[in-house]
């Protein structure tokens, strides 16, 4: 097995490919997601579900949502 440390860093792209795990599926539920994907769910929940938060991303500094629409953005750099 590889020892995960033991990669390079490297800058995510929208088309890298993550590895997870689907949790209703039986069998071989190990999947591949793209990061694309995992960023338009992110963005579709936090619209549906109204949320109100603050985070951080390697180049965003800060992000505010506040009902589930992003307000501020402040970028790094």
């Amino acid at each position: 097995m590889a020892i995960v440390y033991s990669y390079p860093m490297a800058q995510v792209e929208t088309s890298d490919l993550l590895t997870g795990t689907k949790t209703v599926e039986v069998g071989e539920p190990t999947k591949s997601f793209l990061v694309s994907d995992l960023i338009n769910l992110t963005i579709t929940t936090l619209v549906e579900t109204g949320a109100t938060g603050y985070f951080e991303t390697a180049d965003l500094q800060g992000v505010t949502v506040e009902n589930g629409i992003i307000t501020s953005i402040v970028s790094i750099g």
